[in-house]
This record gives structure tokens, C-alpha cells and sequence, in this order.
């Protein structure tokens, strides 16, 4: 049985926000997450692109590392140039490069990874604030007066 390209983008979503343990990071993530899809819709995929980079590191790091993935049943599925171009730091460079058709399946993998990124991170953010007063609270009724 064969997964649709949603699930392996919510899997592997998953994966990258799952080890987190601080709600600020997850929030950040989440925030990022949010903040790369506006730009990407008012400025377009590459100039995003450049500017997560630097300021959205871990929803572009994130990001990066799903258009890496050359392995066609668990990744995007994108062309071969596109995967090595994320694996070897240089995606900005071969989005630049690339023709209409080619530009426009990465931005809309882009923007689908992007969604499902913010989701499990908001998640992950629900999650870690639940768990955090309960912790709280334990530590608290363990230690004497």
C-alpha cells in the first residue's frame, strides 16, 4: 500500500518538530512556518527563499531538508537537481535556474510542506504546553517544606 504525497509530507513533518522540548521553539517554528507561506504568496518562491535563509533558519532548515530527500516512496519526488542542489546547500541557487514548470512544482511543494509544517508544530507547541504545568506541579508536591 502505497501513501499519498500528503502523508509523507505530514510524516516527515512530524519528524523534524517531534524531538523539540521547548514550546518556544515549536512556536517559532510555527511562526516561521507562517511567516515563509505569506512571503512566498507576496513575494514569490525565490526571493522567500533568500530572505528564510537568514531569518526563518528553522522553518528553512526544515524545509531544506524535505526538498533533499531523493528517495521517491518516502520524498517529494521532485527532479534529481533540485534534491542534490538542497543537499549540497545551494536550492536558491538552482531555483534561479530553473524553467516555469520546474519553478512552479517546487513552490507548490514548498507551500504544501510549509502547511504541515506549521501544523505539527503548533501541535507540538499544544502538546509541550500541556505537559509543562503538570511537570510543574509534580516537582513541586515532591519537594519537602
Amino acid at each position: 500500500m502505497s501513501i499519498s504525497k500528503a502523508q509523507k509530507r505530514a510524516s516527515f513533518a512530524f519528524y523534524q518538530i517531534n524531538p523539540l522540548n521547548d514550546v518556544k521553539d515549536a512556536d517559532g517554528i510555527k511562526t516561521d512556518a507562517a511567516k515563509f507561506i505569506s512571503l512566498i504568496l507576496n513575494s514569490g518562491l525565490l526571493q522567500a527563499m533568500d530572505f528564510a535563509k537568514d531569518r526563518l533558519k528553522k522553518a528553512y532548515q526544515c524545509l531544506n531538508n524535505w526538498l533533499a530527500v531523493e528517495d521517491k516512496e518516502t520524498g517529494p519526488g521532485l527532479p534529481l537537481n533540485i534534491t542534490q542542489a538542497a543537499q549540497q546547500g545551494s536550492i536558491n541557487e538552482e531555483l534561479a535556474k530553473l524553467g516555469k514548470e520546474e519553478y512552479r512544482l517546487v513552490m507548490q511543494e514548498t507551500l504544501a510542506f510549509l502547511e504541515w509544517l506549521k501544523s505539527k508544530a503548533n501541535g507540538k507547541k499544544e502538546q509541550l504546553s500541556c505537559k509543562s504545568p503538570k511537570t510543574e506541579d509534580t516537582e513541586q508536591e515532591k519537594q519537602p517544606e
